[in-house]
């Protein structure tokens, strides 16, 4: 799938907490980290899908350009509609955790959308709380870093270029060294379904909400990818039932529909236990 710079640096932003925490100590040599997660009375091997991820995840799109719509369409910033950012501690398994930082990361990409530099600052805070968790603290420190260079480069093409290359370059290594694709996967989930979640949100409050149904209208892609993943993902306990939520979801977008006002309210009414299950 062709990207353009943009594009491909949103993805890498948004991504490259979640895969550091797939390999945290960095290591490229024997993995040590339990890839096993146990199910009834079997186990689920995420290294065995390792490449079906990476193979889902660079084609999908990216919950970054939500947030950035969103901004260019006048959109009002409602902070109450992200996850509270007291509640990042409560999270207590890797998935559970993968899940809300994938949340937090697409509320923070909201409120640098917005400018909203309070609470870019709080959503980070817990954003780092996971991080550290997952044992990722430092990637936390390396997406600033990229987000600084290229914040200063915003007018030398070629300094983009460079920047977005070495920043796909990293990523690339690390989801290949990696041995918990799991953690990537559950992020990107989290994101793009947090992403769904507030622009159905903010299309019913909305006094102009056609942009906003059109865009959620020409959302059959992102809704695959969610539910490939979660597909694959299936065979974790926590997973499962947030898979299950997230058929009728797919159904939804498979239809095809030119949503209306009513079949706004109709997918708002299938994502939010999609939302509530991976934030439970």
């Amino acid at each position: 799938m062709n990207r353009s710079v943009a594009a491909r640096l949103s993805l890498l932003l948004i991504t490259v907490l979640a895969i550091s925490a797939c390999n945290p100590s960095g290591n490229t040599g024997k993995e040590t980290a339990d890839t096993t997660a146990s199910v009834g009375v079997g186990t689920f091997d995420v290294t065995k899908i390792k490449d079906q991820i990476v193979s889902i995840m660079q084609a999908a799109p990216n919950a970054d350009h939500i947030a950035v719509f969103l901004n260019q369409t006048g959109t009002s910033y409602i902070f109450d509609l992200c996850l509270p950012v007291e509640e990042a501690g409560r999270f207590m398994t890797t998935e559970k955790q993968s899940l809300a930082m994938g949340v937090y990361s697409f509320d923070l990409a909201y409120a640098r959308a917005f400018n909203r530099v309070d609470n870019f600052a709080k959503i980070l805070e817990a954003e780092q709380a996971l991080a550290t968790k997952l044992g990722a603290i430092e990637e936390v420190k390396s997406k600033q870093n990229i987000a600084a260079r290229l914040k200063a480069n915003l007018k030398n093409k070629d300094s983009l270029n460079l920047i977005t290359e070495e920043g796909i370059n990293e990523l690339s290594q690390r989801i290949s060294e990696s041995n918990r694709p799991d953690i990537y996967a559950l992020s990107f989930i989290g994101s793009s379904v947090e992403g769904l979640y507030i622009t159905t949100e903010l299309a019913q409050m909305a006094k102009n909400p056609q942009p906003l149904i059109v865009f959620l209208s020409n959302q059959k892609e992102r809704a695959q990818s969610v539910y490939d993943l979660l597909e694959l993902m299936s065979g974790l306990e926590s997973v499962a039932p947030i898979f299950e939520k997230m058929k009728p979801v797919m159904a939804f977008f498979t239809e095809g529909k030119v949503l209306t006002t009513n079949e706004l309210k109709q997918l708002d009414a299938l994502l939010e236990p999609v939302r509530q299950e991976i934030i439970k």
